[in-house]
């Protein structure tokens, strides 16, 4: 296993869930929603779409995926869905890591 490959299988999710944050805050943002950003069913609208958007992009695209190139072998189509699987919701959960730090920055 190729443990720097892992690494930076890592951080490239890490430095994607940044973009992601930001593209979602920027939508929710908007004068429309702000109103009504802290209701709970919003709160929970924005989680499936980022789980959503993690996984379309974990699957469309082959270097999101967390075990490319580390020596990992997952052969076939059902392993290939667990790796696309995991890698979303590491993803995912970058995504909310990084919307945790960006609400203690606004919010002091």
């Amino acid at each position: 296993m190729k443990l720097d490959v892992l690494i930076q299988n890592v951080f490239y999710l890490f430095i994607f869930a940044v973009v992601l944050e930001v593209a979602i805050m920027a939508v929710f943002s908007m004068t429309i929603l702000r109103d009504i950003s802290e209701n709970r069913s919003v709160k929970i609208a924005r989680d499936i779409i980022i789980l959503l958007l993690a996984w379309m992009i974990c699957y469309k695209s082959n270097l999101f995926n967390l075990f490319t190139n580390t020596g990992i072998i997952l052969v076939g189509q059902r392993w290939y869905r667990l790796d696309v699987i995991i890698s979303a919701l590491v993803l995912a959960g970058f995504t909310n890591m990084v919307s945790q730090l960006f609400d203690r920055i606004r919010h002091g």
